[in-house]
């Protein structure tokens, strides 16, 4: 399956990629995470449980299924169902 295809559940999308950091506060804490797709699209990691339970993943392939909304910025962001690590 490709980032973006459809998922088995209902309005739900699919993304592999690489979970990166992509913003810190002032002390160097991270304070967001995203999916970095193979085909250089950004996805950003809802902030709650689900996407806490991420963290330890960090620079690892991941495979992630859940619902994706806009910001406010036009930036994608996704509420992660489902996440696994993606062994190679």
């Amino acid at each position: 399956m490709i980032s973006g295809e459809k998922a088995p559940l209902e309005n739900s999308i699919i993304i592999r990629g690489l979970l990166v950091p992509v913003d810190w506060d002032e002390e160097g804490n991270i304070t967001e995470i995203a999916v970095s797709t193979y085909f250089e699209e950004e996805y950003l990691i809802e902030k709650n449980a689900r996407g806490e339970e991420m963290l330890p993943f960090l620079r690892q392939k991941v495979k992630v299924i859940g619902l994706v909304r806009m910001n406010d910025s036009g930036r994608r962001v996704v509420r992660v169902e489902e996440f696994e690590v993606i062994e190679e």
